[in-house]
């Protein structure tokens, strides 16, 4: 009996260390896996602000470029635009009649039949007296990366003045700028 005493005593204690051990490697796991998940987001925020970096401006101090790219968002079932989408349209009116721009391009959702970012954006414009020979929609601006690409690609600009909130204009400008240039070293 005393040596199976003490082969259990062995046991418990070689199973309590390796209970200590695993917890330790668990608690230094989470601690490398948090310091990764900071580093990475002071990473992407230092690339998004390099990005915009100058190129970010308030309505009354934007430089007048050909175009306003609206990116589209959430359109009400009534089909009228939500808040955050009437703020966007309400700058890019007043771009228009300022003489900032001189064409919309509406880049949104419509991806279902009964959906249709584009049509609510241009009919919320033209209710407000932008005519409508100058405004231009883009169907298929599915996210921020794909309105820039189309706009360039399909619509022909070269320059324009992104309108949006101003929580996500420094992430779509750099965006749209990264993707100007990743083509370009493509040619």
């Amino acid at each position: 009996m005393p040596i199976r005493t003490s082969v259990l005593a062995g046991l418990r204690r070689a199973g309590a260390a390796g209970r200590r051990r695993w917890v330790r490697r668990a608690v230094l796991a989470g601690v490398i896996g948090a310091a990764l998940l900071v580093t990475g987001a002071w990473a992407s925020t230092s690339w998004i602000r390099s990005g915009a970096e100058g190129r970010t401006y308030t309505a009354e101090t934007v430089p007048e470029t050909p175009v306003a790219l609206v990116l589209g968002t959430r359109v009400q079932p009534d089909g009228t635009p939500a808040p955050f989408l009437t703020a966007r349209l309400e700058i890019a009116r007043e771009l228009y009649a300022a003489g900032k721009v001189q064409a919309i391009l509406v880049s949104g959702d419509n991806m279902r039949h009964e959906y249709n970012e584009p049509e609510a954006m241009q009919r919320w414009l033209v209710d407000r007296g932008v005519p409508a020979d100058k405004i231009v929609l883009d169907y298929a601006g599915f996210d921020t990366y794909d309105s820039c690409a189309r706009a360039k690609r399909i619509f022909g600009v070269e320059r324009a003045t992104m309108v949006t909130q101003q929580f996500h204009l420094a992430r779509a400008v750099t965006v749209c700028r990264r993707r100007r240039r990743r083509r370009r070293r493509r040619r």
